[in-house]
């Protein structure tokens, strides 16, 4: 096994002092370590093959090549600083996400229900940004402070777990639009990202994807109820997750996630009959779920997979 850190090691684990810590001790633990992978290639659909796919069509040298390119221009980036987060700019995400839910709030104690509930859906569209930022530690270099970020724009405001959010995204960056491994692409029974899904439908539904492409655009404001439901099932079992790292992190979490539906919850109190509150809560949620899917949707659905 060679020894030499990836992209995505540092990536991910950069400016952690413990993870370059038990690298070395791999090193001296293991030094011929040299495990054998056998690639398993699932046997594709005739004729299919190349329907919404792309190809690591390229010589090991190529790829090599590339990968040495690649890893200079992380180090240039990195050198001169583009990959530093801006504290002011940061602060400014915050507070117009801040200042577009109390005008929201404004404008539902003048009566302005359906205007106040498309500006938290907006709202919580753009803290999904940030959530995604803070997650990804940007602003900090210590993980921690990311970390109580991102329960402050991710759990506290927006209902989104931190937590389950990288234990699905980071798999995601890993290994990005590879059948099989990225959990983005895997949306079955509802939809067939790609030809080898079709194998796990029942016939009874194979009638019904050829519409996908329509019921799709019907469903993208459910994306938030979605992550949503996810968020509370994730926090609700991480103090028995299999990680340290979430047990260790399962109150901060509870606590934020669970203040959030604390506010949901006072601000549908104070609206005047049920019928508003549920149009309300609909409105907004959806509202926030359409304006995520519809990004989500252009970056992740539209470009090609991998096999």
């Amino acid at each position: 096994m060679l020894y030499k850190a990836t992209t995505v090691f540092h990536t991910f684990h950069a400016q952690s002092k413990q993870a370059y810590k038990w690298l070395q001790e791999l090193k001296t633990q293991c030094p011929t370590q040299d495990p054998k992978i056998v690639e398993e290639k699932e046997e594709m659909l005739p004729g299919y093959e190349d329907v919404n796919m792309g190809s690591f069509d390229i010589s090991e040298e190529q790829s090599a090549s590339i990968s040495k390119n690649f890893e200079q221009l992380r180090l240039r980036v990195r050198r001169e600083g583009l990959m530093d987060g801006s504290m002011l700019f940061y602060i400014r995400k915050v507070l117009e996400s801040l200042a577009i839910i109390a005008l929201a709030v404004s404008l539902q104690m003048k009566g302005w229900y359906v205007l106040s509930a498309l500006l938290m859906g907006l709202a919580w569209q753009q803290l999904g940004w940030l959530v995604h930022e803070f997650a990804h530690n940007q602003l900090f270099r210590d993980h921690w402070h990311n970390d109580l970020a991102s329960y402050f724009v991710g759990n506290f405001l927006q209902g989104f777990s931190s937590g389950g959010w990288k234990e699905q995204h980071n798999i995601h960056h890993a290994a990005t639009n590879v059948v099989g491994r990225d959990g983005d692409l895997d949306l079955m029974p509802l939809w067939a990202t790609v030809v080898q899904d079709l194998k796990m439908a029942d016939n009874w539904w194979l009638s019904i994807l050829p519409y996908q492409h329509i019921y799709w655009s019907l469903m993208l404001p459910l994306l938030r109820i979605s992550w949503l439901l996810q968020s509370i099932v994730f926090v609700h079992g991480m103090p028995q997750h299999y990680y340290k790292y979430y047990r260790e992190r399962a109150t901060y979490e509870q606590v934020t996630l669970g203040l959030h539906w604390v506010l949901v919850l006072a601000q549908l109190y104070f609206l005047p009959t049920m019928q508003i509150r549920l149009m309300f809560f609909a409105i907004s949620q959806l509202t926030g779920g359409f304006l995520l899917a519809h990004v989500v949707t252009y970056n992740h659905y539209s470009v090609e997979k991998f096999p």
